[in-house]
């Protein structure tokens, strides 16, 4: 009955369950438009509502390797390795939300609602095409840089140096003539011939490197314009002075428990800031406004159906 009503009165649906699942429970593409004939109904599943893997269990890990994003290196001196970060997850969710948006801006009053067919596999599998295309050899280093890697500073701080265009290798050069001129040699005047000689290369970066902190090298390479950094933990990040400029960390008023730090979704734009509502804080007044009883709210609460506000 909540599900119905809501998909009566709202404009988007979203539903993450394996296929078919949606359909069994009653809540699937087809039961929900013909309740609102112009809902946006956008599935995300791991690998889409059709196909022979459609089924399949998976996790991350499973989309990025399946999807072609775990076959090629992403550093020149070690094997293909997974990312802290759940990339299938962020961009299969970053997928969902454009292509409900663009789904919103095309649809006029009137118009048969969108069924949104989108899987964390094809948004790995798409990303991996851009990156790669469709026949670069699994052992190809071609899309790599060697002046865009990771290197160990003096301290053990691990610097990430992100040079790519030609101008920053000139500047990078300029800047470390007098530590090692041989960077400045025809070896390594252009991309190719870098790439060419990578381990010599590589290996001259790793001696430099070990002769200075990160924080040292981070200082002689911004006054010199070259892109470089070290790596910090969160923690450490929204401590900077350019995260704090850019209000990265907030603290955040709950309503009913004292406000405590939270790190900003980076949105910069006029609105106003709240904590997130607690557990349960909209529940009465949504099912109000379907059309339900004080006393049916009260008993989906009581069955657990939703969960209503504490009374603490």
């Amino acid at each position: 009955q909540i599900v119905e009503r809501l998909a009566s009165y709202g404009d988007i649906a979203i539903e993450g369950f394996r296929p078919g699942v949606a359909d069994r429970l009653g809540i699937g593409a087809q039961q929900l438009q013909a309740i609102n004939p112009e809902l946006v109904y956008c599935s995300l599943s791991g690998f889409g509502q059709t196909g022979p893997m459609r089924s399949k269990a998976g996790h991350d890990l499973a989309y990025i390797a399946m999807g072609g994003g775990l076959v090629h290196k992403g550093q020149l001196r070690r094997p293909p390795s997974r990312s802290a970060l759940p990339v299938a997850d962020i961009a299969g969710g970053s997928y969902a939300a454009i292509a409900i948006l663009a789904a919103m801006h095309a649809r006029t009053p009137g118009d048969p609602g969108t069924v949104l067919d989108l899987s964390l596999y094809e948004a790995v599998l798409y990303s991996s095409a851009i990156r790669f295309g469709f026949d670069l050899p699994a052992d190809s280093v071609d899309h790599l840089y060697p002046g865009n890697d990771l290197f160990t500073c003096g301290d053990g701080k691990l610097l990430a140096l992100t040079i790519v265009e030609v101008k920053f290798w000139d500047n990078f050069v300029r800047a470390t003539k007098t530590l090692e001129p041989a960077f400045g040699a025809e070896d390594f005047a252009t991309g190719d011939s870098r790439l060419k000689n990578a381990e010599r290369l590589m290996s001259l970066l790793d001696d430099m490197f070990a002769t200075k902190t990160g924080a040292e090298w981070v200082a002689l390479f911004d006054a010199a314009d070259v892109p470089a950094t070290v790596c910090v933990s969160t923690r450490d990040a929204i401590a900077t002075e350019h995260a704090v400029a850019r209000a990265m960390h907030v603290e955040a008023d709950h309503g009913t428990v004292m406000p405590f730090p939270v790190i900003a979704n980076g949105l910069h734009m006029p609105s106003k800031q709240t904590g997130a509502p607690p557990i349960g804080a909209d529940g009465v007044g949504i099912l109000d406004k379907l059309g339900f009883t004080s006393d049916e709210i009260a008993s989906f609460g009581g069955q657990s159906v939703v969960q209503l506000p504490s009374s603490d």
